[in-house]
């Protein structure tokens, strides 16, 4: 899919668990999925389960071996006295690739919302930062973006599209999404990592066509790691791991790229070549690119717009109408830090 779609914020509000089980907790594993195959999010409710009907077990099977997937188990309880649903464990499996989906949906009760009446928009051909102190639920946002997590309140559309409204196949070929975690992949070759982005379109048994792997070949060019497509994914450092889950994503070919925290663990030089990187592609490839970061001296330098999540509320803007509005003076918060807002430069004084 070579549309460009922006993403767009209505409203929306999010939250966690106060229980200590967040809500961007949903992990998704598999060794196709890995590997790029975005699986959002699995809402299920009954207005039989919320009169307190209990439904032990649904066993669901596809017959269709093309789909590749294998629903083997979904559990649904349902709690009276908390009046809601608690989807417990989503199962997926396949022949080909194991998917676990642990997805808790909490009472209202139990969840603290982190910010709300978020409003923004990131359009096609933008690098957009995302930038917040600690706990301001800046992960929580990309995840509830990304539909790995439900929104509390509010809507997330990609284009014209509420995505709770998009089957997950169609998804994964509109939204890819790069963690800080690498992935369980370390006898991989690059190249063969790359392709994996390619799971999306490949069908059940993931065989790749000679377009897939022209797509795969220049998607490890475009993003400079040419030379080391046979190395091993466990010799890589961390900036190298970025770009070739970056590669992985433009493989993928989704008008939209999450990152959270693609520069945590880079050293100056490799948030520099990253960042200018996606500056690039968001511009030359006309990508919907949205990244979370603590680097704020690099989003500004680098970034079209910066939403700053600060307070429970976001401010989109371009770096030096934020910084014009002395939002980046409120969020840097110290006396002994001089920022200038014409050349958007931080000093330490």
């Amino acid at each position: 899919m070579n549309k460009e779609l922006p993403i767009v914020l209505h409203n929306l509000a999010v939250g966690y668990s106060k229980k200590g089980v967040h809500l961007s907790q949903v992990h998704q594993q598999s060794d196709k999925a890995n590997q790029g195959v975005h699986l959002s999010q699995v809402h299920q409710q009954s207005n039989e389960a919320n009169q307190g009907v209990h439904l032990s077990q649904v066993h669901q099977q596809s017959n269709k071996a093309n789909q590749g997937v294998h629903l083997s188990q979904v559990h649904q309880q349902s709690n009276k006295a908390n009046q809601g649903v608690q989807l417990s464990q989503v199962h997926q499996q396949s022949n080909e690739a194991q998917r676990l989906v642990q997805l808790r949906q909490l009472h209202p009760l139990d969840v603290r919302c982190v910010a709300s009446d978020l409003n923004a928009t990131a359009c096609p051909g933008t690098l957009t930062c995302l930038i917040g102190h600690n706990g301001t639920g800046k992960s929580t946002l990309l995840r509830t973006i990304a539909h790995l997590q439900p929104a509390l309140d509010g809507s997330v559309f990609i284009g014209p599209d509420d995505i709770t409204m998009l089957r997950p196949s169609r998804l994964s070929r509109m939204i890819s999404i790069v963690l800080t975690s690498r992935p369980d992949a370390r006898n991989m070759t690059v190249e063969e990592l790359v392709a994996l982005g390619r799971a999306p379109y490949t069908g059940f048994w993931g065989r790749l066509s000679s377009d897939d792997r022209l797509i795969v070949r220049q998607s490890i060019e475009s993003v400079g790691i040419a030379p080391m497509a046979e190395r091993r994914v466990c010799s890589l450092s961390d900036g190298e791991m970025q770009k070739v889950m970056i590669a992985k994503s433009l493989a993928q070919q989704t008008p939209v790229i999450l990152l959270d925290e693609p520069t945590a663990f880079l050293d100056f030089p490799g948030k520099i070549d990253l960042m200018l990187l996606l500056q690039r592609l968001a511009h030359e490839e006309r990508k919907t690119i949205l990244l979370s970061t603590h680097d704020l001296e690099t989003a500004l330098q680098t970034a079209d717009r910066l939403w700053l999540l600060a307070d429970g509320a976001l401010h989109d803007g371009t770096p030096h109408e934020l910084a014009d509005l002395g939002f980046i003076d409120d969020y840097i918060g110290r006396k002994n830090v001089k920022f200038d807002r014409e050349t958007l430069s931080i000093q330490i004084i």
